[in-house]
């Protein structure tokens, strides 16, 4: 920004505590009402499915790594298939998802600006 002039963009920061899909999907239908457009960017301990997220509980039970098996047990783990569905009536688009290892994934999210610009 210089001078003065208006700034087109912002950055904010957050934790969000995804606790089941639907709690993903209100969050994302809050964040398609607020502003005008952009993008958003998740990283997080994420699963591509339940089937990958079953055949890691029995990874980590098969290398005496209870304590891991057991986060996955009873925690919720976002699953990166799901993303699609919460997004679904909302305004933002699933713009990319990238696998950083086994379970670090970052999804992109974006929402076309008002008044016509990309």
């Amino acid at each position: 920004m210089r001078g003065n002039a208006p700034a087109d963009a912002g950055w904010f920061s957050f934790a969000f505590l995804a606790t089941s899909v639907a709690s993903i999907h209100r969050f994302f239908t809050g964040l398609s009402e607020t502003g005008t457009g952009g993008r958003a960017a998740f990283g997080d301990l994420m699963v591509r499915n339940v089937a990958v997220e079953r055949d890691l509980i029995a990874y980590y039970r098969g290398i005496d790594a209870r304590d891991t098996a057991e986060a996955f047990e009873e925690e919720y783990f976002w699953r990166i298939d799901e993303t699609p569905a919460a997004v679904a009536d909302t305004e933002l688009t699933v713009a990319a998802i990238r696998k950083f290892s086994a379970l670090s994934w970052g999804i992109l999210l974006t929402k076309p600006l008002r008044g016509g610009r990309p």
